[in-house]
């Protein structure tokens, strides 16, 4: 009998400890839910565990009939026995017995789900019972919080996402144990400086509410781990927004940020950082000393330029710079040896560094901007398999693009190519080659070369006619070649 295993894997989890435990509130992220319906003899035992990042099982997760895995909470949902009751189990192992009803909420319930429950206040009797440690109450129209929240002093998990919150009352404060706080999607118009009495908290959901400003208590969270502002009003964020030393995953995503403190590149433990759609104009000078940062996304802002030490970024994999204003790119930026995925679209480019070749890239895009030609360094680049410069000026292509042995796609629509370098047929693993709108008059036979394409655009060129070669591409789906300068016989292949 063959063993069959499905692998759910957890992208975005945060955990968080309960029952006084202390833990790494980043743990949960590591771990992929299993699915096994048979074990190691081949007998029918369907089953849910959890693995690690080296594929080993946790032992401590336990075994369930039913789970789902863990969310942002750092709670998993599982089940001991089929008809059986629901727990929250955290990243230590620990069961939480979960409610689903206020009216049958017992001293042996620690987890409260009233989640999409119509409802327009927090009941009551819900007040009464300090020993809850998660309170879910996403989803509802509750308007309001009462003073008597307070009293759940061992609650470590809040969820009041999707409501119609608008202020925040000082009793919400004093529940000093919390770890996890949700309001987003809320009405909320300024966070209370006395967010500072929240020491443990880990993460602090206020994605889409109306905030305008942080007040300078922010600072005073030293373990946050996980900021969402998104959609918000802010124009600005205090300076001491550079104390949040332990801060992971921060999103600024649509707000009205023009700059960001200098303090900002005191952000030692960043990353994960998000703050497309915003007007940003410079990056602080320091921005370059976020030795963690891993994926930065400033994507439709206005920058005019980077700054100079920005090459220190060292972990930095992922980067999407699409739609600023940027002309060049500093020297240093050629130092960002382990990036993987540039994105560098819809801006002012007129040439790339010499050494931009050196970056170590599987994947970029360059479309939309004023590029005349590429840095012959290009080729150098062994590891890139997606090449897309659409819409920029240029009239050739060095020789030694032929040396990018894994390139899968390339993409030079809406430029002014005359001519291609016979060595595009030396690209060997090449599916996609996408050449429309440019002046192309004919086509190089070493092309015939090219037995892994599968499609061809060449529309709106100066072709004259398609070589023989072409019908001779085993692997040769699609190919588009109306516009040109065929006989009309052939326009349509």
């Amino acid at each position: 009998m063959m063993l069959i295993r499905f692998f759910l894997v957890c992208t975005l989890c945060v955990g968080v400890g309960f029952a006084g435990v202390s833990q790494n509130p980043y743990t949960a992220r590591t771990f992929k839910l299993v699915y096994e319906e048979h074990d190691s003899t081949g007998r029918y035992q369907p089953r849910y565990f959890f693995i690690d990042e080296h594929g080993a099982k946790v032992a401590k997760l336990g075994e369930w009939v039913s789970a789902r895995d863990f969310g942002n909470t750092g709670l998993a949902i599982v089940k001991k026995e089929e008809k059986g009751a629901e727990f929250f189990l955290d990243t230590m192992g620990i069961l939480h017995r979960v409610c689903y009803h206020f009216e049958a909420i017992d001293p042996g319930c620690a987890a409260l789900d009233l989640s999409n429950q119509n409802l327009s206040a927090i009941p009551d009797n819900v007040l009464r019972f300090s020993h809850i440690e998660v309170l879910i109450l996403a989803e509802n129209n509750i308007n309001s919080l009462p003073a008597g929240i307070g009293n759940l002093q061992k609650l470590a998990v809040l969820d009041l996402g999707h409501n119609a919150l608008s202020t925040l009352p000082n009793a919400l404060f004093n529940l000093k144990k919390l770890k996890y706080l949700d309001l987003r999607y809320n009405e909320i118009e300024y966070l209370p400086a006395q967010i500072e009495n929240l020491p443990d908290l880990h993460y602090l959901g206020l994605r889409s509410n109306k905030i305008e400003y942080l007040p300078a208590q922010i600072g005073n969270l030293p373990d946050l781990h996980y900021l969402d502002l998104t959609m918000n009003q802010l124009v600005d964020l205090p300076v001491q927004f550079g104390s949040l030393e332990n801060l992971r995953d921060l999103y600024l995503v649509g707000n009205e940020l023009s700059n960001l403190p200098e303090t900002f590149g005191k952000l030692k433990n960043l990353e994960n950082l998000y703050m497309s759609e915003n007007q940003i104009l410079t990056l602080p000078d320091h921005f370059g000393e976020l030795q963690h940062l891993s994926i930065l996304d400033i994507s439709y802002n206005q920058l005019v330029g980077l700054p100079s030490h920005f090459g220190g970024l060292k972990n930095l994999t992922d980067l999407n710079l699409f739609s600023n204003h940027i002309e060049n790119l500093p020297e240093s930026f050629c130092h960002l040896k382990n990036m993987k995925s540039l994105i560098l679209g819809n801006n002012y480019l007129k040439r790339l560094p010499e050494q931009f070749g050196e970056l170590a890239l599987a994947r970029l895009l360059l479309s939309h901007n004023h590029l005349e030609f590429l840095p012959r360094s290009i080729g150098k680049m062994e590891k890139l398999i997606d090449l897309i410069a659409n819409e920029n000026h240029l009239s050739s292509l060095p020789s030694e693009i032929g040396n990018l042995k894994n390139l899968t796609h390339l993409s030079i629509s809406e430029n002014r190519l005359e001519h291609l370098p016979e060595s595009i047929g030396d690209m060997e693993s090449l599916t996609g080659l996408y050449l429309s709108n440019n002046q192309l008059s004919s086509l190089p036979k070493e092309m015939e070369k090219l037995e892994s394409l599968s499609a061809l655009e060449l529309s709106n060129n100066k072709i004259t006619s398609i070589p023989d070669f072409v019908s001779r591409l085993k692997n040769l789906k699609e190919i588009s070649i109306s516009g040109n300068l065929i006989p009309q016989k052939g326009q349509s292949v």
